[in-house]
């Protein structure tokens, strides 16, 4: 058996609250670098054989933080970043709605299931974090394995490993420092925490 503990980062920065920052590296917020420390305490006593993370630094600030009292190394992988954006990334709100409409509407009205130009649906972005996931499980049969990431990320592992349909991800709300846990033995998940 593999157990997954999935973390998603802190809130983050500021500046980034009322943006479509998907794959931007923005911070962590000061309240954001507390909340993971939190999560790094409550599992200050666990066993973690490995941590993986995204690359980008709201979700790699908590894995450091898991890693270094264990003496492990961090196995960065953009393959667990956050939903790209596309057109939309890096834009408030209000200067989405201005420059891009038509996509800003979309956005709105079809969530997950729609893909902006130059960015990804939760289709593609279950094809690209599904297998990573998949890797790390079969890399570290019989251990418990961290990885710190991003709420789209995480809900996509969620729906497979529930056998939903991908667009029922956006359902599932995952919080700052939100923890949720699955078990694989035997290829077969068994979810054990949501949102914990």
């Amino acid at each position: 058996m593999t157990r997954l503990i999935l973390i998603r980062h802190g809130r983050p920065s500021e500046d980034a609250v009322g943006t479509h920052y998907g794959q931007t590296d923005v911070d962590l917020s000061d309240r954001g670098r507390t909340q993971s420390t939190a999560v790094v305490e409550r599992f200050a006593d666990s066993e973690l054989h490995a941590i993986y993370s995204s690359d980008l630094r709201r979700a790699s600030w908590m894995a450091d933080q898991l890693a270094e009292p264990r003496g492990l190394s961090v196995r960065r992988l953009a393959a667990l970043r956050e939903r790209s954006i596309g057109v939309l990334q890096g834009l408030s709100y209000a200067d989405g709605e201005a420059a891009h409409p038509n996509e800003a509407a979309r956005m709105r009205s079809e969530g997950g299931i729609y893909r902006p130009p130059g960015g990804e649906n939760l289709s593609d972005l279950a094809d690209r974090v599904l297998p990573a996931v998949a890797e790390i499980v079969r890399d570290h049969p019989g251990q418990t394995v961290a990885i710190a990431g991003h709420g789209g990320p995480i809900r996509v592992v969620l729906v497979d490993a529930l056998s939903m349909p991908i667009e029922t991800a956006e359902r599932i709300r995952v919080g700052y420092c939100g923890v949720c846990v699955i078990d694989y033995a035997l290829d077969t998940p068994r979810v054990l925490q949501i949102n914990g």
